[in-house]
């Protein structure tokens, strides 16, 4: 399946710098290894590439993004779809996996037109390589790594004052987890224009009764507001803004 492009966001990845000609439809998936997944995902199966229509493609969607995005990674990306047909998430894992499962990916793709499915899944799967690329959980991965050593606990207490760690519970540091949500999100969007996506079709459409991703996602998902993410409204309004922004540049 071809990229589906609009004019103004060929514009927009041209002038930022990262947009391969080449399309989906030239590019293939990797070649199906034997991925192993930490826990607690050590019971998923993970699909291969060639599964279906759907995993080939969101493989191809994920490797255009790695080639269009930032290569200053610790880790190297990789993308593990797993058979949950019934759970819809995606998360980044600290050694580089992207772990989604299947309904994840199904209500990802269901949009009424080809760009705006390329669109919604490439955004779920920029936002969590957003977090890859900033090193989200760097706080965390160390925090654990120090548990077995006992002068280490310093280190330890001082990544709890200073972090996220520990505090998912308090007002301090549910902030500190929808900082960094906000932050992918935005890096996420951009990652998805720079690949040539129709990063509008995210947004809220009136004359088209469209409702805006993060809206639309949550309802399709059954996902209730929590204190460690923003609110779908918030998330329409950033992202709206960055389009604003490049557009006025």
């Amino acid at each position: 399946m071809p990229v589906h492009r609009t004019m103004a966001t060929l514009v927009l990845a041209c002038w930022l710098g990262g947009w391969s000609a080449s399309t989906l439809s030239a590019e293939t998936a990797p070649a199906a290894s034997s991925p192993t997944l930490p826990a607690p995902f050590t019971a998923q199966t993970v699909l291969p590439p060639q599964h279906d229509a759907q995993t080939a493609l969101a493989h191809r969607i994920f490797q255009h993004l790695l080639r269009a995005g930032d290569r200053n990674r610790r880790v190297q990306p990789q993308l593990l779809i797993v058979s949950n047909r019934f759970q819809p998430w995606a998360v980044a894992l600290p050694g580089g996996q992207i772990v989604l499962s299947q309904r994840a990916l199904e209500i990802a793709l269901t949009a009424p037109t080809p760009p705006e499915a390329e669109a919604r899944l490439a955004f779920v799967l920029g936002h969590e390589l957003a977090h890859l690329l900033k090193n989200d959980y760097w706080h965390q991965e160390v925090y654990q790594m120090l548990a077995g050593m006992p002068d280490a606990q310093d280190l330890r207490r001082l990544l709890v004052q200073t972090s996220e760690v520990g505090q998912s519970d308090n007002t301090q540091g549910q902030a500190a987890v929808r900082a960094k949500e906000a932050q992918a999100d935005d890096l996420g969007f951009l990652a998805v224009a720079v690949a040539g996506f129709a990063v509008h079709t995210l947004l809220a459409d009136a004359s088209r009764d469209r409702p805006d991703f993060f809206a639309d996602w949550m309802r399709q998902t059954q996902t209730k507001l929590d204190p460690l993410h923003p609110a779908p409204e918030q998330r329409a309004q950033l992202l709206r803004a960055r389009l604003l922004e490049l557009h006025d540049q």
